[in-house]
């Protein structure tokens, strides 16, 4: 496979890779025997950040920088979110927080990459 063609896709797999585990790790409490209304509200409130991943991709698509500065944004409001929500040790609390966070900065790095090979490539083809 073509270098720039993996550079350009990378960041979007991932980021789809991300949403469906987001998705499937919240799928599994779901509450059983309750309204309709009451398990919309639940799979709103639960995958919160799958939704804002899916909002944030769909942006980045286009525009790789803003994806970039986006998604290093959620990762911290995810990582500050968690520490002071979550009581616990100081290892607890990071244990809990990288599997959400971790993603987000090597998304966004793979997205400021992609941005930079995007503007590597227009500015080699303005010199001909």
């Amino acid at each position: 496979m073509d270098t720039k063609k993996l550079i350009y896709w990378m960041p979007r797999l991932l980021s789809v890779l991300w949403i469906l585990i987001l998705l499937l790790t919240s799928s599994q409490t779901i509450p059983q025997n309750s309204a309709l209304s009451e398990n919309i509200k639940w799979v709103i409130r639960n995958n919160q950040t799958a939704i804002a991943v899916a909002l944030l991709l769909l942006i980045g698509w286009r525009y790789e920088h803003v994806a970039g500065v986006c998604f290093i944004l959620l990762a911290v409001f995810n990582s500050v979110m968690v520490t002071f929500t979550d009581p616990g040790s100081k290892w607890y609390v990071i244990g809990k927080m990288l599997p959400v966070t971790l993603p987000g900065f090597i998304i966004s790095v793979l997205f400021f990459i992609a941005y930079a090979q995007k503007v590597y490539d227009e500015m080699e083809n303005e010199g001909k």
